[in-house]
């Protein structure tokens, strides 16, 4: 029996709310760190002549500051007759290899009352147990020298100071993910210098000031159009209206094409510039559309909802300074965009089921993309180097091709790719939000080799073919990592690095992989870590010291073959519950010293009674909720 005693029944109530039930996401804790604190001790018993007294101990309240209750050391170092101590900083080194502080003493020789270097003859080091956390700190550049057009600032550096917070003093590194939109604006100019009569001005450049326009200040190239203008806005209703167009040049307003069933082709091979949105919506009978000059769009070009188009020529299409849509097009088969370049909104191609010719070779960027159901077999975007977010999704391709991309500022999501064979991320360095690949069947890995910050979500879910995925730059993820139902996977060596994770870690279903032997450098975990119906026969995670909530198997959930649980560094957590573990034998967690609201233990009954009344005894004080329940009582402990 342990000294803390058994909890009652009525302790299920708790267990059944994090163990039973869906849990409202917590707010993730600072984690607790040791800590040191020094004080004056004034002459008396512990010190005739006074001296300094070292405290050391965890933050087990996480209020950045060691508190008398959180005190497990203490080291007096006493000032001696004719004799002086001082305390400094002790750097990493090899004293102290994470750093920590170091206590000098010796004898006053000059009189001064005051402890000079060369009056140390005595050094006793107090040292930190673990390496300063790396953190990020993710800000908002405005626009200015380092990114004209605004954009991200990424801090990074070492938790020296041990509060969870990456202060300014603590930046090792800095760098900028800036805005890099071009814009398009064409507008009349009349008769003068540059026209004989009326003609049209195309003027491009930088959106340096981020506001979507383009200023005159921001103007970088002008280009002028005087003959086969149009001073305004179009609309087309018949094919009749579309020769009146055959030779103009440039439109400055908006071209219209909607509604009818009067237009089988759009063939317009002068077309070079349009200052508004090319709108191609609901023509039940188009057939093609050819536009081989056109070459910016100031305003959106759309192409949706035309059940009989074919195909779509745009090859020389460099700049759209609005969102590209081309979208619940049943029967479109090709779409030519060879020169597209710059998009300063969004690409959506979607429900196009058809569309089996579909390419983007020289765009570096796009704020937002998002592909779905295009038959195309290989995905390829060569010169993509910055992207907000990017989705690629119910694609028939087998491979998708991202040699260039470094920055994605959100999300990253490839989803429902049941063909999908390859995936090239080669330099892909930052992810913002969420990397997320699921749904896959011939996937059997992928690698990220240059991943170093992910701020959000890591999410490998139901990828039924892959065994294996490395990402060995990466040491945190900000948010969370879920890993679920890959039924072949057999490692989490691809995350071997990672030392901290900033929210939620789930493992659930993965039949094949047993072991969590690739956690190794696991340190510590925010939020919830739960191992559901899993196929781990030991779960082990050596470095773990902090967590917030530990669940390892619920009912209709078991972890089958889990017969060892391993936290050999846990110090502190704030729940630890056990459930349908059917062949769990062994559950060690020598170094546990607080686990502050629950512990429940339940239907595991090869797990020893005694051995679960030993942990309680160790810890230094009992948790406010005790249930054990389907245990091993016939088991003696030595």
């Amino acid at each position: 029996m342990s000294k803390w005693g058994i909890a009652a029944i009525s302790g299920f109530v708790l267990m059944c709310g994090l163990g039973c039930g869906r849990v409202e996401e917590p707010e993730p804790l600072v984690k607790p760190e040791r800590l040191v604190r020094v004080e004056d001790v004034a002459r008396g018993a512990s010190c005739p002549l006074g001296g300094t007294v070292i405290h050391t101990g965890h933050d087990t309240n996480q209020d950045g500051r060691l508190a008398d209750e959180e005190i497990e050391e203490t080291h007096y170092a006493c000032q001696q007759p004719g004799q002086r101590s001082r305390i400094v900083p002790e750097p990493e080194g090899t004293h102290c290899p994470h750093g920590g502080t170091a206590l000098l003493t010796g004898p006053d020789t000059n009189g001064n009352d005051v402890l000079d270097p060369a009056e140390v003859t005595t050094t006793e080091y107090l040292c930190h147990d673990a390496a300063p956390q790396a953190l990020l700190r993710l800000e908002v550049e405005t626009p200015g020298v380092n990114c004209p057009a605004g954009g991200r600032r990424i801090l990074n550096g070492l938790d020296r100071d041990r509060d969870g917070v990456l202060d300014d003093g603590e930046v090792l590194d800095t760098r900028y993910v800036c805005e890099t939109r071009e814009l398009v604006r064409v507008e009349a100019v009349l008769a003068g210098s540059h026209c004989p009569g009326e003609g049209a001005a195309v003027r491009s450049g930088p959106d340096t000031n981020g506001d979507g326009i383009l200023q005159d200040s921001e103007v970088a190239k002008t280009e002028y159009v005087c003959d086969r203008v149009i001073l305004g806005s179009v609309d087309i209703r018949s094919q009749v209206e579309l020769l009146a167009l055959q030779d103009v040049e440039a439109i400055i307003g908006d071209l219209r094409i909607d509604y009818t069933d009067k237009v089988v082709n759009v063939d317009l091979p002068a077309l070079k510039y349009i200052g508004g949105t090319l709108d191609l919506d609901y023509l039940r009978e188009l057939r093609n559309v050819s536009l081989p000059a056109l070459e910016r769009v100031g305003g959106s070009v759309i192409i949706t909802s035309i059940p009989k188009l074919d195909r779509v020529d745009l090859g020389a299409l460099r700049d759209v300074s609005g969102e590209l849509r081309v979208t619940e097009n049943p029967e479109l088969v090709g779409m030519e965009l060879a020169s597209l370049m710059n998009v300063s909104a969004s690409i959506l191609v979607y429900a196009n089921p058809k569309l089996t010719v579909f390419g983007l070779p020289h765009l570096y960027w796009a704020d937002r993309i998002s592909l779905l159901n295009v038959a195309s077999s290989r995905l390829e975007f060569p010169r993509l180097q910055q992207v907000r977010s990017l989705s690629i999704a119910d694609c028939a391709a087998t491979e998708v091709h991202l040699p260039s991309l470094n920055y994605a500022l959100e999300d990253l999501v490839i989803a429902r790719m049941p063909r999908l064979q390859r995936l090239e991320l080669p330099v892909l360095y930052h992810v913002g939000k969420k990397f997320i690949v699921r749904d896959t069947e011939a996937l059997a890995s992928f690698s990220l080799p240059l991943l170093q910050e992910l701020l959000g979500e890591f999410n490998l879910w139901d990828n039924a073919g892959l065994t294996t995925f490395d990402a060995p730059a990466l040491r945190s993820v900000g948010g969370w990592v879920y890993i679920a139902d890959n039924d072949a996977l057999t490692t989490l060596s691809g995350l071997r690095n990672v030392t901290s994770i900033g929210n939620q870690l789930l493992l659930y279903g993965n039949a094949r992989l047993t072991s969590a032997e690739g956690l190794a450098s696991l340190t510590s975990v925010a939020s919830y870590m739960q191992v559901l119906y899993s196929g781990f026969t030991s779960f082990r995670l050596p470095s773990l010291r902090h967590a917030w909530i530990i669940i390892i198997g619920r009912a209709g959930q078991e972890n089958e073959q889990l017969k060892s649980i391993q936290f050999p560094r846990l110090a502190t957590a704030t729940s630890l519950g056990l459930a349908d573990n059917p062949v769990l034998e062994t559950l060690e967690l020598p170094a546990a010293r607080l686990i502050s609201d629950s512990l429940y233990i339940y239907s595991s009954p090869a797990l020893p009674r005694c051995r679960v009344n030993a942990l309680l005894e160790r810890l230094s004080a009992p948790p406010l909720e005790v249930t054990l329940l389907g245990l091993d009582d016939s088991h003696v402990c030595q």
